[in-house]
């Protein structure tokens, strides 16, 4: 997705990029293609994209790639509280 996004325009921030309507239509087309062969009870009801990606870096990701979930809860607490409310 990202590479379509340069081809387009280099000057758009992912910040809007992921905001797009013909973005969040791909994702969600995405999800409702996946959730119709899992129970309700497992499928993904609501989902946020985030405009940057999860690394060891950035500090959510250790050397391994396994995920640093208390980072993540905390870095991402408003998102994540979002989605679940």
């Amino acid at each position: 997705m990202k590479e379509r996004h340069s081809e387009i325009d280099q000057k758009i921030s992912n910040e809007a990029f992921i905001k797009e309507p013909a973005v969040l239509k791909l994702f969600n087309s995405i999800v409702q293609y996946y959730n119709q062969d899992i129970n309700q009870v497992e499928q993904i009801k609501k989902f946020e994209l985030l405009s940057t990606e999860w690394s060891v870096d950035g500090g959510e990701m250790t050397p391994k790639l396994s995920l640093r979930r208390k980072t993540i809860n905390e870095k991402y607490k408003d998102i994540i509280e979002k989605i679940y409310s």
